[in-house]
């Protein structure tokens, strides 16, 4: 075992998707008025009955919003991924279980990174490029799914009819 494997890949994806989940998150919650927790107080609410029923609530969008970018942000992710996930194309198998984690892999954003230097050959240059619709697609469905959420948020609140 080297290190270079799949679990190594994940942890660097989570340290650097989590401070930016992190950050729109306690934006979308500073976005809160004030009055909605002074409201809250006046009522008699303990802080963390105000903190989960009115400022969360009220923020959902926001950390939604920030968790589908993080996402995002972590599928497009190539060089990261490239430089500690091995490089190999290894197909799992479902026998070995956790044990895959600990192998080498080879993502779609990291393939294109490591492949590029062969794109003179016909069948290396359209497996890439399939890569990258694929990549474009998942993309795609990422932005309609926050876009289908934000809607339904929003008509769950009462701002759309």
């Amino acid at each position: 075992m080297s290190g270079r494997n799949l679990l190594s890949a994940a942890i660097v994806l989570t340290f650097m998707i989590v401070p930016m989940i992190i950050s729109l998150s306690a934006d979308a919650i500073r976005a809160v008025p004030h009055a909605y927790k002074e409201t809250g107080c006046a009522f008699g609410m303990t802080k963390f009955r105000v903190i989960f029923k009115i400022i969360l609530p009220c923020s959902r969008s926001g950390i939604i919003a920030g968790v589908i970018l993080g996402a995002g942000r972590g599928i497009g992710e190539a060089i990261a991924v490239s430089m500690v996930c091995g490089g190999l194309g290894i197909l799992p198998s479902a026998s070995l279980g956790f044990i895959n984690f600990l192998a080498p892999a080879l993502p779609l954003a990291a393939a294109i990174v490591n492949k590029s230097e062969a794109m003179g050959s016909y069948a290396v240059e359209s497996a890439l490029f399939a890569c990258g619709a694929v990549l474009l697609v998942i993309g795609a469905l990422l932005s309609i799914c926050a876009k289908t959420i934000e809607k339904r948020l929003r008509k769950q609140a009462g701002y759309d009819d």
